[in-house]
Formats: C-alpha cells, sequence, structure tokens
C-alpha cells in the first residue's frame, strides 16, 4: 500500500498532467477553469450515465440536498464543460 506521502505526489503530479494537457475528453483550458473556480477542498463530479438512470440518480443527488446539473446526451464530458464551469462558480446552469 502506498503512503499518504506518495499518494499525495501521485494526486498532485495527476492534477499537474490535467491542468497541462487536460484529459481524454476534457480540453485543458476547461481543466484549469474549473480548478480556479473551485475553493482549496472543494470537488465538482460529473458522470455520464445511460439516460435510463437519470431519474434515479436525480433522486439520489437530491435527498443527499445536492442538486443536479444536467442530464443531457452528450458523448464527450467535455461538451458539458460550460455548465461544470458555472456549477463550480456556484451558479445555475
Amino acid at each position: 500500500m502506498p503512503s499518504v506521502q506518495g499518494q499525495e505526489a501521485e494526486r498532485r503530479c495527476t492534477t499537474e498532467r490535467a491542468m497541462r494537457a487536460g484529459t481524454r475528453t476534457v480540453p485543458a483550458d476547461t481543466v484549469r477553469e474549473l480548478g480556479a473556480a473551485l475553493a482549496p477542498g472543494c470537488a465538482i463530479a460529473a458522470v455520464l450515465v445511460e439516460h435510463v438512470w437519470a431519474g434515479v440518480l436525480e433522486e439520489a443527488v437530491s435527498r443527499t440536498g445536492g442538486k443536479a446539473l444536467s442530464f443531457v446526451a452528450v458523448t464527450q464530458l467535455g461538451e458539458l464543460a460550460p455548465a461544470l464551469v458555472k456549477a463550480a462558480h456556484g451558479t445555475d446552469a
């Protein structure tokens, strides 16, 4: 099992790589914009799911006090970039 320091170093390296080059589905500019919008220690999660699960997921998010950003047909997470950035800033999509 990696040490806590090793895990932190790996996370830092992964974050720096994403900030520099983006991910497979999210451009680097979007990653940087999301990072700038979030307060230290905060996070945002985006999940692409088949639409039949949307209702169940939306209900679960609501029950836990969260707010569903959107359930739309997209082929890549990057297509949701503007809505993700708005959510990270705490504004409505």
